[in-house]
C-alpha cells in the first residue's frame, strides 16, 4: 500500500524548540517567531502546515533533516552543515515538500532597507571566496 502525505515527517538532527519565521503577503520575514507543532525533534507533515507559506527557520542546532515515514523503510536525509537558515515549503495541497537551506534571508518587514545592514549577508572583498555544500542521500 502507498503512503499517505500524512505518514511522512521530517526529523532534525538534533532536539530544537522550532520556532518559524511567519512571512507577509509581501514576502518580508516578521521578526517574531511562532512555535511550530512538533513531537521531539520531528515535525508530522500535513497540507495546512503550509497553508500560511513557508517554514522559515533561523540558526537550528541540526546539520541536517531526514523526510521519512514509519510505514516505509525508505527515506531522504538532507544535510545543510554551514547553512543558517532553513526555508521548507509546499504549494497549497501539493503531494510534495520542498527543503531549501538559505546563506541569506528575506528582509524583515521592520528593516531599514540599508544593504549592508541586512541579515544574513555575506560580504565578500576582492578575490575572497565564498562556498557552501549541501547534500541529499537515498536510502
Amino acid at each position: 500500500s502507498q503512503n499517505s502525505y500524512e505518514d511522512y515527517f521530517l526529523e532534525f538532527s538534533a532536539n530544537e524548540t522550532l520556532k518559524r519565521y511567519p512571512l507577509t503577503p509581501e514576502g518580508l520575514v516578521i521578526d517574531e517567531p511562532i512555535a511550530v507543532p512538533q513531537s521531539e525533534n520531528r515535525i508530522c507533515l500535513t497540507k495546512e502546515l503550509f497553508y500560511e507559506d513557508a517554514l522559515v527557520f533561523k540558526n537550528l542546532k541540526s546539520d541536517w533533516v531526514i523526510l521519512r515515514s514509519d510505514k516505509g523503510k525508505h527515506q531522504l536525509k538532507f544535510d545543510f552543515a554551514g547553512f543558517p537558515f532553513l526555508g521548507i515549503w509546499a504549494a497549497k495541497n501539493a503531494d510534495f515538500v520542498c527543503i531549501e537551506p538559505w546563506c541569506g534571508i528575506a528582509d524583515a518587514a521592520n528593516h531599514n532597507q540599508e544593504l549592508t545592514e541586512k541579515e544574513g549577508i555575506n560580504r565578500l572583498e576582492s578575490g575572497e571566496v565564498f562556498e557552501r555544500m549541501w547534500k541529499v542521500s537515498l536510502s
